[in-house]
């Protein structure tokens, strides 16, 4: 009964002879290795490296985790960089297109303020500069409110272009604003010219961007791009300003393709040219 008892009890006294036996050992291996690394002479240093050389691979080998996590970490970190900086190239170009669309914005104005001052210099009047505040049309009347009344000198009945061509008459003027009243209203009518032909007729406003054609003559002679030009019959507007070109309708009717683009107006001269005394002015021609 008491024998396997006695086994366990030598079984533990070997485990515990071998371990202090190990550890004995070790220790002085490494008291050698501390030796070694504290001598001096050729042997020594020999037998040095050569401990170091095997010793090397192991080291490395142990090293490789650590070197590939941190060429991981490092992909990581530049793949975040990269992103961050595809995000800002991406908003650097967002911003520069819409500097590009404010400067050809710009480009455009100053290309239309230059035909102002080039019809100002130009025309046989004098002009009064005005910019436009608000677009009052409604689905029967087609008018702008604009920035100048009569304390600038502007009176009923004035011709207004854009440099381009004429886009309507003013009316309903208070000191500091007016309103104009396009062309493509239905209360205008504009007595024009068609070249080459020299055909006359009225331009007549119908609410749309193309305003009807209607000849005092026949068709014969008139194409489609002839332009269009006041005659100033009826004191209403001055001779020879441009209106637009002509333009057939899809019912075959003749209609203008105005010269102005009503949708970009911005700025504005008003001819100060003074409408003949109703007495003196065919009353049809009026609008």
């Amino acid at each position: 009964m008491l024998q396997p008892e006695n086994n366990q009890q030598s079984t533990e006294f070997y485990k515990g002879s071998i371990k202090r036996l190990l550890l004995l050992i070790t220790l002085i291996i490494l008291f050698c290795i501390f030796l070694l690394w504290r001598l001096e002479g050729t042997r020594v240093e020999s037998a040095r490296a050569s401990i170091v050389n095997l010793f090397v691979p192991v080291i490395e080998l142990g090293l490789r985790p650590f070197e590939y996590a941190e060429n991981t970490a490092d992909v990581l970190v530049n793949a975040v960089q990269n992103q961050v900086s595809l995000d800002d190239l991406v908003q650097m170009r967002n911003e520069l297109n819409q500097w590009k669309n404010y400067a050809y914005s710009l480009e455009e104005e100053n290309a239309k303020l230059k035909k102002l001052v080039n019809f100002s210099e130009t025309s046989d009047f004098q002009t009064i500069s005005a910019a436009m505040l608000a677009d009052t049309s409604s689905p029967f009347r087609h008018s702008y409110l604009i920035n100048v009344g009569s304390e600038r000198g502007v009176k009923n009945g004035y011709p207004a272009s854009d440099g381009l061509g004429l886009i309507g008459r003013i009316t309903n003027t208070s000191r500091k604003s007016a309103r104009l009243i396009l062309l493509t209203d239905t209360s205008s009518r504009v007595p024009v010219r068609i070249l080459p032909s020299g055909k006359k007729g009225l331009v007549v406003g119908n609410n749309t961007a193309n305003p009807d054609i209607e000849l005092l003559d026949n068709l014969n002679g008139i194409n489609p791009g002839d332009r269009v030009l006041t005659t100033g019959e009826g004191g209403i507007f001055p001779p020879d300003l441009l209106v637009g070109t002509v333009s057939e309708g899809p019912d075959g009717t003749v209609e203008i393709t105005l010269a102005t683009e009503y949708n970009n107006l911005k700025m504005i001269s008003i001819i100060k040219y003074e409408p003949e005394s109703l007495e003196e002015t065919d009353v049809d021609l009026l609008s």
